[in-house]
């Protein structure tokens, strides 16, 4: 991942490693996870309709990622992030955990 960022920094920004952006980003963040039925689409088209280019994803859901102590899911996140990719739309990935207290923490 860090080796993907890189490259998508070096091609945005130049070799010194600074993303330069073309025009303001103009987003919001999307917890689709939180959502009670598959509404990626949707949520995707209208995302675009009101001109969003960037969303955040990926805080308080360590409990997905990590659905078993030491076992690991990213496919859910992978396909939002194809999604989101595919649509244009930028995508600033959190720190799993968040604000929010790891599971683990608490048992042991």
């Amino acid at each position: 991942m860090l080796l993907a960022c890189s490259s998508i920094i070096q091609a945005a920004g130049g070799k010194d490693g600074v993303y330069r952006f073309s025009k303001p980003l103009y987003g919001a963040a999307y917890y689709s996870e939180y959502t009670p039925t598959d509404r990626l689409d949707e949520d995707i088209r209208l995302m675009k309709e009101a001109g969003l280019t960037v969303v955040r994803v990926g805080e308080s859901t360590w409990s997905l990622f990590e659905p078993q102590e030491g076992v690991f899911r990213f496919d859910w996140m992978d396909r939002i992030l194809d999604k989101m990719q595919d649509a244009g739309i930028k995508v600033i990935l959190g720190t799993a955990c968040g604000l929010a207290i790891l599971p683990i923490l608490c048992d042991e």
